[in-house]
């Protein structure tokens, strides 16, 4: 009988002890999967970090991305692209080449109402933050606070911030975040290749740009004389056989290739006079070193 008790107790210990192998083995499995899948994870990242470390000698190419105006603006700066330039070189009697000459140049020209007087002016230099625009001292003399139209009826304000005390070149700066994008990107500043001016030479081809009612103004004609003082101006300045208009003064002066030669200060009938571009670079930097 006690035989009998102890078998059957014997039974229940052992179904127990099996159920409870049974558990154990049960959650120890996954575990066991778990630890392993873990392990494969980490060694395929670890892979992965192997091959991106081995990338860093690599150098990518740039990608393409669209831009807005703003960053299309000063892109083109940094890359020197908004400069008004023209590799082509032409003969004075050219006249329809010469005309699609003028058609590059117009953007660097712009219309300036100074108090009650109007004339124009050329941007010289642009920056993100700012366009500097160059004129005659007796435009610029008229008004602080200046009116400027550019080459597509966009007006805007500028301020005047250098009038020369010996010739008659004058400075003003107009900050970019009041010029719409559309034409932001499409202001172009002046070029001057110096060797092409230094050899400039009596009856070489020139152009002048300025405005009038209802849009730009342009005329065509020829160097005189490269070099000439001229008593009323107190300087040399370059004459031209080209006829000025009332309200060109301060408009760009040109060469058939584009390159500017200096600013409009005066003329009478086709008798005309041009500040030359060395002198205006001298006020330019004098203008600068004030501002330091």
């Amino acid at each position: 009988m006690k035989d009998k008790k102890f078998l059957r107790q014997l039974s229940i210990v052992t179904f127990f002890i099996c159920i409870l192998i049974l558990t154990v083995g049960f959650f120890y499995v996954p575990a066991k999967d778990n630890e392993n899948s873990n392990k494969v994870s980490n060694e395929l990242e670890e892979k992965q970090q192997a091959e991106v470390l081995s990338h860093n000698d690599i150098v990518f190419p740039p990608l393409i991305q669209a831009t807005t105006h703003k960053s299309e603006y000063n892109g083109l700066l940094h890359l020197g692209m908004l400069e008004q330039t023209s590799n082509e070189i032409l003969n004075a009697d050219d006249i329809p080449a010469i005309e699609e000459v003028v058609s590059w140049c117009i953007p660097t020209s712009v219309s300036i109402k100074a108090g009650n007087y109007m004339g124009c002016g050329s941007i010289i230099y642009m920056s993100e933050e700012e366009i500097i625009l160059v004129s005659c001292k007796h435009l610029l003399q008229y008004g602080y606070d200046i009116e400027v139209t550019f080459f597509d009826d966009t007006q805007v304000f500028g301020v005047v911030t250098y009038l020369s005390d010996q010739y008659d070149v004058a400075f003003a700066k107009i900050k970019t975040d009041q010029i719409p994008p559309s034409t932001l990107v499409d202001l172009r500043y002046l070029h001057v290749d110096k060797d092409r001016v230094s050899t400039l030479k009596e009856g070489d081809g020139m152009f002048l740009i300025g405005f009038e009612a209802g849009g730009y103004l342009t005329r065509i004609g020829k160097v005189v004389n490269p070099s000439e003082y001229f008593v009323e101006f107190n300087s040399f300045m370059m004459r031209n056989q080209c006829a000025g208009e009332a309200g060109m003064s301060g408009g760009g002066t040109f060469d058939v290739n584009g390159n500017y030669l200096g600013l409009l200060v005066g003329g009478i009938l086709e008798d005309t006079a041009t500040l030359p571009y060395e002198i205006i670079m001298e006020e330019y930097q004098h203008m600068i070193s004030s501002d330091i």
